[in-house]
């Protein structure tokens, strides 16, 4: 499970196949940084889950595009937040380009395949998402 920071893995495709990949992560993550706060997106097992419908959308568009391929490969990727409510609207709603502040290197959301540096980027708070 170690590669799965930073090197790509098949992407979920189903509900199930996202809860076991947060599993696997939660687990790797609760060993390789033990001060972290793990809580997964409540949300995201909702039926009507706005986050959800877009990762299902982006895959459809992702396989259309590369038509020859059967599966995707994703990078888990962390994205750290100015306060801990925005977790919450985040993996509710999903990114809201409305909100952004600090856009340091241009318009649009960062992340990184490190935990650490997103965690530097939540600007004191321990506000990251995967």
């Amino acid at each position: 499970m170690a590669d799965i920071i930073g090197s790509p893995i098949d992407g979920p495709t189903s509900l199930s196949s996202v809860e076991r990949l947060m599993s696997e992560l939660m687990d790797f993550l609760k060993k390789t940084h033990p001060n972290f706060l793990l809580t997964p997106n409540p949300h995201l097992f909702q039926t009507d889950c706005a986050v959800w419908k877009s990762w299902v959308n982006g895959i459809r568009v992702a396989l259309q595009i590369n038509s020859d391929s059967k599966t995707l490969k994703c990078i888990a990727a962390f994205h750290g937040t100015h306060s801990d409510k925005n977790v919450d609207a985040i993996c509710k709603h999903g990114f809201d380009t409305t909100r952004r502040k600090c856009q340091l290197f241009g318009s649009g959301e960062y992340f990184s395949t490190e935990p650490e540096l997103a965690l530097s980027m939540a600007a004191g708070t321990r506000a990251v998402i995967v």
